[in-house]
């Protein structure tokens, strides 16, 4: 198995929050064995307050508005950054990630609080869902069913 050299975590933002915290907390814990792991957000944060603004990467959208921008945004930074594995919090942020590095060579890794196959989504979004998350390296959720 070759060794990986480059890991992203992805969030939102780093805001007030389950996830946040718990994608902060994987940071600091990944960070002492790998010197190449960076924390990206989606959206301008101002950090959890623990965070050196320098700890954390926010990719922006450029000169394209809206998703598309947003997504052109990820997958460039990533593609430069020769990122191997993308640890992606929240559903919708995954979705996103998924479809931004769609034909890049890179593991996603989907973290998820509730069994995202037991929602209450519509239909469209729940069908997005199984196709990204069943495409997807890994999928981690913090539940027993």
């Amino acid at each position: 198995m070759d060794k990986i050299k480059r890991i992203d975590i992805v969030i939102p933002t780093l805001e007030v929050g389950g996830a946040e915290r718990a994608a902060s907390l994987l940071y600091r814990h990944f960070k002492e064995d790998y010197t190449n792991i960076r924390l990206v957000t989606t959206n301008v944060s101002d950090g959890d307050g623990d965070l050196l603004e320098e700890e954390f990467v926010t990719i922006t959208r450029g000169f394209i508005p809206g998703i598309l921008g947003k997504m052109m945004g990820i997958r460039k930074n990533i593609i430069e950054n020769k990122t191997d594995v993308v640890i992606v919090f929240l559903n919708h942020t995954s979705i996103l990630v998924f479809f931004a590095l769609l034909f890049v060579n890179v593991n996603i890794v989907g973290c998820e609080r509730s069994n995202p196959f037991n929602s209450n989504r519509n239909f469209f979004h729940q069908l997005i869902t199984r196709i990204v998350y069943k495409s997807i390296a890994a999928v981690v959720v913090q539940t027993s069913r």
